[in-house]
């Protein structure tokens, strides 16, 4: 059970730091 919690834990964690790196690409030539 814990360790299934934490699968899922990570993998939104993931989906959330991908979803941020998109987004500051998206942002950098703004930027630039």
């Amino acid at each position: 059970m814990y360790q299934e919690r934490k699968r899922l834990h990570e993998k939104q964690l993931w989906s959330t730091l991908l979803k941020t790196i998109e987004n500051g690409l998206h942002r950098w030539p703004t930027m630039l």
